[in-house]
This record gives structure tokens, C-alpha cells and sequence, in this order.
């Protein structure tokens, strides 16, 4: 998660086109707030990139745009932030359309008094805390109701996805029974069978590795919604990081290509990791998909890489894309809620989430880092089979 700052104080900005007052304001309240100053939109915006942001406070009358223009851009990239108007107008007009475009939480004259800005800057850090732990509150209260319903869910998925299942794997014991008599048949034709039949034939062994492979990761997939509300046994098992990644790139493959999507993929030999294979190929499937679907149709420059090395007692794996990022405030709380950024109907906010559980349950730790319209780094790390278990 981001941090707030480097002292650990969430953002206060204060945005004016008159240097006089941005001085003012900096040597005034930088010694008890951490205060950043711009003195346009554009520089308020890329100041606030990267950052918590708790409080902002823009001058009305600036050239090219208004502060209410800067705020309103304000509430819906950063809409816990508290938002104030500064302004010199003698008129009303400038505050109503603050409030009916922007909601502003507070709004203060130029020339303002040094006793009443601390107030209101103090005042609006505690209410951003206050907006913060309520929504907390708001967010457990629905997380709990939600994994009541989930379960419920979850165990009828369980149970309709189990005979299909049961129907694949049967068949592909089927196909590898037959698969030599197969081979007899083809063997027994003119000249030993044409091409086509014994480039077929020779495939019979790979296609069903593939099912078998495929059923092992959608019945993983299925457990892994109802695993998200229960303790699981996610580090049961050894995994072969290289293999999973290879067959993880073949359920991926497809999409990118139509996504116009390149995928690079740096996969050297290393450690086995403790961690069932089925819930890696989960982990990272969801984090290549998740980075496939991270452009809009304005992307120039469309890649996904996944990496792999070593780290200490245990395997890095890091999945970056060159998307459109992910704001501060959604990144803050992405994967510990159900959120998503993506567009209506292309995600439930619930594959990060799950991602991260299975990690952590793994012994592993997961970090989302992203910047707007530059990209997302998701970074996985997990402990090596021969790495010593953590106390409980």
C-alpha cells in the first residue's frame, strides 16, 4: 500500500496563481503540516500523483482554469480529500457553484487570517481520518454480509461445477487409455496412415496433459472464491514456478492476441516455492489477465512482462504493464476490498483480492504499485520449499 509521505502525514496542497501567497502559505503551516504548493491546475495534478492526498485548497480566480475546476477534477480522482475554495470574490456566485458541481467540504476569504486557516487545515485533517475510518467501518460491515452471501455462492458453484469436472477427467483418462491403440490403428492404415492422422496422434499426449492441467486450475479456481472466506491450505505443495508460468501463459495467450497485447516473459530456472501449483497458476493468471486488460483504446504502447527471479528464501515474481495505472486513493484500497477498474462487465474487483489472500496464506507477501498513464507493477514473492516455515 502507499504510504502517505515520507513522515508518515497525508498531503495538504494549497494551489494559487500569486506567489506571494503560495510563500506565505508554505512558511506559515509547512512546519506543522506537510504542505505542497503549485501554482496552476496541471502542477497541482502532478504534484498529487503518487500521493495521499488529505486536503486541497485552490484559489478561485487563476488563469486558464478556476479552482472549482481543479477541484471538481480533485473529487473524482481523489474523493476522499478534502476539498476548500479559496476565494476573493465579493459575490456568492463562485461558492454555490462550488457546492452544487464540487460539494466542497469548506471554503475560506482572501486575505485569510493565519488563526482561522490553522483551524480549518487541522479541522479538515481530522475529518479526512474520520472519512477514512468510517468508510473502513462501511466496507467491514458489507465485507462481512458480502461473505455470507459469497459462501453461500461459492458452495453451489462448488457443487454444479463438480460433475462436469468429474465428466473432463473421465474422458481424459479415456484419451490416454486409447491413445496407443490409437497409434495401432494409424499403424495399421496404407503406409503406416497419412500426415494429417499421425501429426494427430503424436499431439494425443500434449492435448491431454493440457485438459488435465485445466481441470486441475478451474477446479482451483472454483475453490479459490470459497477459499477467500475461509482458512485454506494454500502452502500445501511444491511448485515449479517455470511450468506453471509456461501453462498460465497458454490461458492468456489468447486474449492478448486479440487485445493486441505483447507478451514478455523473462522465466529462468529457479527454486521450487511452498505453494500448491494450482493456486500459483491461479495467482498468476489473475495478475497476467488483470495487466491484459489494463489499456484503453488510446494505449500506444501495449505490453505486459512477467519476471522471475530470486529473493533472499524465496521466488519474485513481478508482472508489470505499460497501462493506464491505477489512481492513489483506488490503489490504496484495491485488493483489500472488492473494487475494480475496470469497465462495466469486465471485472468484479474480486481476482486482486483473491490474489493477495492466497499469497499471504502461502507465507508470501504481495505489493501493487501503480502511476497514472504509465503503468502497474504487481510484485509476488513467495518462500522457497527448502526455506524455513514461519512461526505460527
Amino acid at each position: 500500500m502507499m504510504a502517505p509521505g515520507p513522515d508518515g502525514r497525508p498531503l495538504v496542497l494549497y494551489v494559487d496563481d500569486e506567489v506571494q501567497n503560495r510563500n506565505v502559505f508554505l512558511a506559515t503551516f509547512s512546519h506543522q503540516f506537510r504542505v505542497k504548493v503549485a501554482e496552476s491546475v496541471e502542477q497541482a495534478l502532478q504534484l498529487m500523483q503518487g500521493e495521499i492526498v488529505a486536503v486541497v485548497l485552490a484559489d478561485q480566480r487563476m488563469p486558464n482554469a478556476t479552482g472549482v475546476d481543479l477541484l471538481t477534477r480533485v473529487k473524482d480522482q481523489y474523493p476522499d480529500a478534502i476539498r476548500v475554495l479559496v476565494t476573493a470574490y465579493t459575490d456568492q456566485e463562485p461558492i454555490v457553484q462550488a457546492v452544487n458541481r464540487v460539494h466542497i467540504d469548506r471554503f475560506i476569504p482572501k486575505p485569510w487570517d493565519n488563526r482561522e486557516m490553522e483551524a480549518l487545515l487541522f479541522g479538515a485533517i481530522d475529518t479526512y481520518f474520520m472519512r477514512l475510518k468510517l468508510k473502513d467501518l462501511e466496507l467491514g460491515l458489507v465485507s462481512a454480509q458480502r461473505s455470507e452471501v459469497l459462501g453461500k455462492l461459492a458452495a453451489n458453484l462448488v457443487h454444479d461445477m463438480a460433475s462436469p469436472l468429474a465428466a473432463i477427467t473421465a474422458n481424459v483418462e479415456r484419451l490416454r487409455f486409447g491413445e496407443e491403440h490409437f497409434k495401432a490403428i494409424v499403424e495399421r492404415g496404407a503406409n503406416g496412415g497419412n500426415a494429417e492422422e499421425q501429426e494427430i496422434v503424436s499431439e494425443l499426449p500434449d492435448i491431454a496433459r493440457d485438459l488435465e492441467l485445466s481441470v486441475q486450475y478451474l477446479t482451483q479456481l472454483v475453490n479459490g472464491i470459497r477459499d477467500h472466506w475461509r482458512p485454506t491450505s494454500a502452502s500445501d505443495g511444491e511448485a515449479d514456478v517455470r511450468a506453471v508460468v509456461e501453462f498460465s501463459k497458454k490461458l492468456v495467450a489468447g486474449r492478448a492476441r486479440n487485445d493486441r497485447v505483447k507478451l514478455v516473459f523473462d522465466t529462468p530456472e529457479v527454486p521450487k516455492v511452498r505453494v500448491a501449483p494450482s493456486v500459483l497458476c491461479q495467482v498468476v493468471t489473475n495478475l497476467l489477465v488483470n495487466s491484459v486488460q489494463a489499456f484503453t483504446s488510446e494505449s500506444a504502447r501495449r505490453e505486459v512482462s512477467l519476471k522471475v527471479s530470486v529473493e533472499g528464501d524465496g521466488v519474485v515474481l513481478v508482472v508489470s504493464d505499460t497501462g493506464k495505472g491505477i489512481p492513489p486513493d483506488v490503489l490504496a484500497r484495491l485488493g483489500r476490498e472488492q473494487l475494480t477498474t475496470k469497465l462495466a462487465g469486465q471485472g468484479t474487483g474480486l481476482g486482486v483480492m483473491i490474489t493477495r489472500t492466497l499469497v499471504e496464506k502461502a507465507g508470501g507477501r504481495f505489493v501493487l504499485s501503480s502511476i497514472v498513464g504509465t503503468g502497474t507493477v504487481a510484485r509476488v514473492w513467495l518462500p522457497k520449499v527448502d526455506a524455513p516455515k514461519p512461526r505460527a
